[in-house]
């Protein structure tokens, strides 16, 4: 491509103006054809599990979201489950919006761990837990299969502002990188993808990060290189083609940078609304205890990991009688720590 512009502007006269011109047309071409719609829609990373429970987000860093009243059913590894979303748009939910006295309401956010991969709605780590708190609480699954960071922190924000009088909210962190995006074969829902890239300013470096430019600062660079992708169709075309043919999955510091400002927003936003926070770690593996996020203290944190403990503790998407375990700790660890009525005084 770069070297076709280079021959058609030797053509136009084989001056520097001559070279611009022509670029400029080549840019046109592209964006007129949407070859760099269609190229950067081969190399974002989708979510593409139980994708009619879904929908495309109006918000633009959280790309998509369940959708009230979504149904699906498929087989998992267990059997058949059933997908479903229910009141305030959080998984198998059946609980009124509004909050009968006595009740202690808890909103979970995560991944797909939270979500439950393949597993029914009432085998979820969120439902699990509700079950095993018992009478008087309410757990509302916000889970959502790969939203990183950034997409749960601003879903929990989201849900203080929708969900009326939620006492706790519980994060359990387990993906990192960029964000996904629902997956769909629509040549439209995927030009408007573009459209979520030009809206969030996070978004375009954090799929296409600053390449390196020749005499330029890593500062100037990026000014250039952020410029372009929002205004140039041939840049974000070579860019996509580029990242294509490494296959690369990319974290950077621009999706860190995103969470820690979704982060301090939610702190300040849930402290305001005189609601708790706590985040649960996911075993992860055998031998690594996981750790809290940046920025966030220990005291307010809860840990499932323990050693020595059989293969499918540690998985992502373990089957639904682990899910129940992880469960039950949960609700033994956010007792001890003080973090629901009738424990001790929470912190």
């Amino acid at each position: 491509m770069l070297r076709w512009v280079g021959r058609l502007g030797l053509v136009t006269g084989g001056t520097a103006i001559g070279l611009v011109l022509a670029t400029l047309l080549a840019d046109r071409v592209v964006a007129h054809k949407a070859l760099d719609v269609e190229m950067i829609a081969k190399v974002l990373y989708y979510q593409n599990a139980d994708v009619p429970v879904h929908r495309v987000s109006d918000d633009p860093v959280l790309h998509y979201e369940l959708v009230e009243g979504g149904r699906y059913e498929a087989l998992g590894r267990e059997g058949k489950y059933r997908s479903s979303v229910g009141v305030g748009g959080a998984r198998g939910n059946t609980h009124p919006l509004d909050k009968a006295d006595g009740v202690f309401r808890i909103a979970f956010f995560g991944g797909s761990t939270v979500y439950g991969h393949h597993v029914d709605d009432d085998e979820t780590l969120p439902a699990r837990l509700e079950a095993h708190l018992g009478e008087g609480f309410e757990v509302w699954n916000y889970g959502t299969s790969a939203y990183v960071q950034s997409q749960m922190m601003r879903k929990a924000r989201l849900v203080l502002q929708e969900v009326p009088e939620v006492d706790l909210l519980v994060l359990m962190i387990t993906n990192s990188g960029r964000r996904a995006f629902l997956h769909t074969e629509d040549p439209a829902v995927q030009a408007r993808y573009v459209e979520m890239l030009d809206e969030d300013p996070y978004a375009w470096l954090e799929n296409f990060p600053r390449p390196w430019i020749d005499g330029l600062t890593p500062e100037q660079a990026t000014r250039l290189h952020y410029t372009l992708l929002k205004h140039s169709a041939i840049w974000r075309y070579v860019q996509a083609y580029e990242l294509g043919q490494r296959r690369a999955h990319v974290t950077n510091k621009y999706a860190k940078a995103l969470a820690t400002v979704e982060r301090e927003a939610l702190h300040i936003e849930a402290a305001a609304a005189g609601v708790e926070l706590v985040y649960a770690g996911y075993p992860g593996s055998a031998e690594n205890p996981t750790r809290p996020p940046p920025g966030v203290e220990a005291d307010q944190a809860v840990d499932l990991w323990l050693p020595g403990q059989p293969a499918t503790f540690y998985e992502i998407h373990p089957p639904a009688s682990v899910l129940d375990g992880h469960a039950a700790r949960l609700a033994e660890l956010l007792r001890e720590a003080g973090w629901l009525p009738g424990s001790e005084a929470a912190p």
